[in-house]
């Protein structure tokens, strides 16, 4: 299936759209870094335009990689004076994996932390002048901290997901297996399994694919160098959190976007997703569904009464694990905003798919057909 002039151009280096709309979709996908590595892999002559923005991009990495390094040595010290375990996720410490660190783009650092620690570890970053803020969107985090002066917003965690009321990658079912930071030994990162079923659950179960093909850039070279090990291993941590499809549908996807990655070991693993749920999977990571609509196949558990009680709690109150470390006054701004958000970011999406846009309800059509399949894993 190739449903995207912009894929054809990452697949076989042909041009089929123009250079400025190249440049914007690899700039949508985070994938323009990137671009210019595959291109200098692959030996394909990229246009003066095209060789700018790429150029450009890189600085713009490289300046912000300086920053980072700063505000994780800053981090690093706090930890350390305040004792506090640290797990750091995703952006900077799987850019380690990468061939350079400055092809994989992030905007946040993601930082895990045992619940008893998070008051503590919270004053700390406000006495080094960082501020919280506070709007009316859910998340299953806390409110990110942001640095007085340039720099990454910080985003604390007790667990970095949740199924209903159950939380998902805490902090102590991570704590034995991470391992010191070789760059920052004071903070840990998670095991590389570990990683990697975090990553399958916060792109497809989550976002569901709004993460791109920057997301499978992620998976591929995670897991470069992979072995009949690893790939047992992650089968049996994936049948224990019931992510068996999700991770199927992760390598598929990883297969058919980088089509010289051999993941036909790994494949044999896992359960096969319908053609359906594949092309729709495949449309969604490259934008063509992706519009914003409300969560509901994500977030309704079940289609009982109570279950739709849940789902709207969730609606109008944000996240259970949001509240609980809300204090009165930000529990109070919240629930202030919240209404506005939701007002704004869900309308015209709300009114689309009443009016019957098509575009809308195949986007809708698809989020369901996605939720439905995963859901089902009991049933294997």
């Amino acid at each position: 299936m190739n449903p995207s002039p912009y894929l054809n151009f990452w697949w076989t280096g042909e041009l089929a759209v123009s250079e400025a709309a190249l440049i914007s979709w690899a700039r949508t996908q985070r994938l323009l870094p990137l671009l210019g590595w595959r291109a200098a892999q692959e030996g394909w002559s990229l246009s003066p335009t095209l060789q700018q923005a790429v150029k450009e991009a890189r600085y713009r990495l490289t300046a912000r990689e300086v920053l980072l390094k700063q505000q994780l040595k800053q981090l690093s010290e706090i930890v350390v004076r305040q004792e506090i375990p640290v797990v750091v996720v995703k952006g900077p410490v799987i850019a380690e994996f990468y061939p350079e660190t400055i092809l994989r783009p992030y905007s946040d650092l993601d930082l895990l932390v045992p619940e008893q620690d998070v008051t503590e570890l919270i004053t700390a970053l406000q006495q080094e002048e960082y501020h919280a803020e506070l709007g009316g969107g859910r998340s299953t985090h806390l409110p990110p901290l942001y640095p007085s002066t340039a720099g990454f917003r910080v985003e604390i965690h007790t667990a970095l997901d949740a199924h209903g009321a159950d939380s998902l990658f805490t902090f102590e079912r991570w704590a034995e297996s991470s391992a010191p930071w070789r760059a920052f030994p004071s903070m840990r990162i998670p095991d590389p399994l570990e990683h990697l079923l975090y990553l399958t659950y916060h792109l497809i179960e989550r976002h569901q694919f709004a993460g791109g093909g920057l997301a499978l850039a992620d998976f591929k070279f995670l897991t470069a160098g992979w072995g009949i090990y690893e790939w047992q291993t992650l089968q049996e941590r994936a049948m224990s959190l019931g992510m068996l499809r999700s991770v199927g549908l992760a390598l598929r996807l990883v297969a058919w976007f980088w089509p010289a990655t051999d993941l036909t070991e790994a494949l044999t693993y896992f359960p096969f997703p319908p053609d359906k749920v594949l092309a729709v999977s495949q449309r969604m990571l490259l934008g063509y569904q992706s519009k914003l609509l409300p969560s509901v196949w994500r977030d309704l558990e079940g289609t009982g009464y109570k279950d739709w009680i849940r789902y709207l709690k969730k609606i109008l109150f944000g996240e259970p694990q949001q509240a609980q470390r809300m204090s009165f006054m930000e529990k109070l701004h919240f629930g202030l905003h919240r209404p506005v958000h939701l007002v704004r970011t869900y309308t015209p999406a709300a009114w689309s798919l009443l009016r019957g846009d098509p575009e809308s309800r195949a986007a809708w059509q698809a989020r369901r057909e996605l939720m439905v399949w995963l859901r089902a894993e009991e049933g294997l």
